[in-house]
């Protein structure tokens, strides 16, 4: 699914999520801090953006405060925990500081490809491709435990950069747990 479609899909749930919290005025201080977790470039990161600053700022005006009452808007772009850029800004993100999360698609991106999988005499070769799809299922098996991993420490980090009561929106492919495919159960 293009991610412009995912984001919209994802949209009525973000909007109504962001609606739903009570008593706005003690959840946002006088600056509402959001972060983008993803790869995406252009149109699509800022388009995610747009859809919460506007649900924040209709939830403030339902809730019948003046355009000074308004949080200033503060936005951070993140990508995964293992890149570069994380080690760079190992600061920029603050425990207790964002108010909302929105990731399109980045926990389906490996920091590395698992032991197995790099190597030609292995059972779990999986002919050099980087994705699972149609693959025998020790490739899958052996793609389970990275993507634990790399989704362990997503979440160990956004714990504690959320403020108490924050908000997480995550955009992603996945194949469901017991998945009669056969491809998915082939040794």
């Amino acid at each position: 699914m293009p991610e412009r479609t995912a984001i919209n899909v994802v949209k009525p749930l973000t909007v109504e999520t962001i609606a739903e919290k009570r008593d706005v005025t003690k959840f946002f201080s006088n600056t509402f801090c959001s972060a983008y977790m993803g790869c995406s470039v252009g149109p699509n990161t800022f388009y995610c953006v747009e859809i919460i600053f506007e649900a924040v700022n209709r939830k403030f005006i339902s809730e019948g405060l003046a355009s000074d009452q308004m949080p200033e808007f503060q936005v951070f772009f993140n990508d995964l925990v293992f890149n570069d850029f994380n080690t760079l800004f190992s600061q920029l993100l603050p425990e207790f500081s964002l108010h909302f999360v929105h990731s399109s698609y980045l926990q389906q991106w490996l920091s590395q490809v698992p032991e197995e999988l790099q190597y030609k005499e292995s059972p779990a070769w999986n002919k050099g491709r980087i994705h699972y799809t149609n693959a025998p299922g020790r490739v899958v098996s052996a793609f389970a435990p990275q993507f634990a991993k790399g989704m362990g420490m997503f979440f160990e980090a956004r714990a504690k950069e959320l403020v108490e009561g924050g908000m997480v929106v995550l955009i992603m492919s996945s194949i469901p747990d017991g998945n009669p495919d056969p491809v998915f159960q082939r040794a």
